[in-house]
């Protein structure tokens, strides 16, 4: 069989396709959806016209708690690994880290201290840790929350 090939648009009007046909047909009992605000209205908008029931989280990221007694130099390392999955691009990367008042300082510390063994580059290549973006939009995206979080008194510990 021959891979095919779709160009971005098309992939994405497919898609699009392919969940409004899940969302409004009647053998299909529940959606359960994670992504925008945009998609999520309008699955609550249709979804409930077949009587299905409709589950959404919409438009947030998961946090990693970190308790008290962490021990850090396993702690961070696997929070690094949730945050960077898939470049941080999926909705269950946890790209916010809930640290206790008492260890922030001492986290910051092992956050630039790890982030040494997180390579950034090729997703071909088995020693990258985190890969591209998947478009320039999103790239700028990025950019832009980080830019309000640096106005809003962020600080920046790696990269920049």
């Amino acid at each position: 069989m021959r891979p095919i090939c779709l160009k971005r648009q098309a992939f994405e009007r497919r898609t699009r396709q392919v969940g409004a046909e899940l969302v409004r047909n009647p053998d299909v009992a529940t959606i359960s959806f994670t992504g925008s605000v945009a998609v999520g209205e309008t699955i609550m908008r249709d979804g409930p016209k077949t009587m299905k029931r409709v589950s959404l989280e919409l438009g947030g990221k998961s946090p990693t708690i970190l308790l008290d007694d962490a021990v850090l130099d396993k702690a961070i390392p696997s929070a690094l690994v949730m945050a960077f999955m898939n470049s941080g691009q999926a909705c269950a990367a946890g790209t916010r880290l809930l640290v206790p008042k008492s260890r922030f300082d001492q986290v910051k510390r092992a956050i630039v201290e790890a982030m040494a063994g997180f390579p950034v580059g090729n997703p071909a290549d088995p020693k990258t840790a985190v890969g591209p973006m998947v478009s320039q939009k999103q790239y700028e995206q990025v950019q832009s929350c980080i830019r309000k979080g640096i106005e809003e008194g962020a600080e920046v510990l790696v990269g920049g």
